[in-house]
């Protein structure tokens, strides 16, 4: 796996100090940006290409003009429950090494599997997904949403399978490229054709064209694998036209 990259935005400096004190014992994260100001915020995060932001609730309002990183880290003394869905995890101050070590393990983790592929695409704060032009022009070729200030044309049967990451959704393309989108799998499903996808359990939402096998209640989708949920297999089988052995 290449390096990930970083950049802390902190307003307090004991806890920035601290930070960058954990950072600097991770071999595999680079520190490319310390940023000491909401201009700088906004002037030098689209100019770099960070994956991991760690940033004070200082900056939350700003962020807001910012094309942000997949990884989004929000350090704080305390977020209320309903504003942790923003971000992709929490780390809470003091910052306790086990905090900090479970978090960067989720993001290893992720960026780990899905490198060396395309490089992901940033992910937006909140879900403002939308079709865009006539609604009757709207059809069960494509989509749209929005990531950012980029509006993204989803080709659903490029698409292979929608998964819960975090407090984001993992599109996984075809072509290796992942794109990390703010919203519930419920309402992205809502908005997919049902003649191509079919949930298979409470995290996964597959293009079942695209399933290579199916063994008992699992699935393959190229070199993926998935379980399927007792409640949902009955109905994939169907839709696969597959009888029960």
């Amino acid at each position: 796996m290449n390096n990930l990259t970083s950049a802390v935005c902190i307003a307090s400096a004991d806890a920035e100090a601290q930070l960058l004190a954990y950072l600097k014992n991770v071999s595999s994260i680079d520190i490319s940006l310390i940023i000491k100001n909401k201009m700088e915020l906004v002037e030098k995060i689209p100019q770099k290409n960070i994956d991991i932001l760690f940033v004070s609730e200082d900056y939350c309002k700003t962020m807001s003009n910012v094309n942000l990183p997949p990884f989004v880290v929000l350090v704080a003394k305390s977020v209320p429950v309903e504003e942790r869905k923003l971000y992709f995890d929490v780390l809470s101050l003091p910052i306790a090494e086990q905090n900090f070590c479970d978090v960067l393990g989720k993001i290893i983790k992720i960026a780990n599997a899905y490198q060396p592929r395309v490089p992901l695409t940033p992910i937006v704060m909140e879900d403002k997904s939308e079709y865009l032009g006539n609604e009757q022009e709207a059809n069960d070729k494509y989509m749209f949403i929005k990531i950012g200030k980029i509006s993204h044309k989803l080709i659903f049967d490029d698409i292979q399978y929608v998964k819960n990451v975090g407090n984001s959704l993992q599109i996984s393309m075809e072509n290796g490229q992942s794109l990390f989108y703010r919203s519930t799998l419920k309402k992205f499903y809502d908005r997919l054709p049902a003649n191509r996808f079919a949930r298979v359990n409470k995290s996964v939402v597959v293009n079942f064209t695209k399933i290579n096998r199916l063994h008992n209640q699992e699935i393959w989708l190229q070199n993926e694998k998935f379980n399927v949920s007792r409640i949902y297999i009955v109905h994939l089988r169907e839709l696969l036209q597959l009888k029960k052995s």
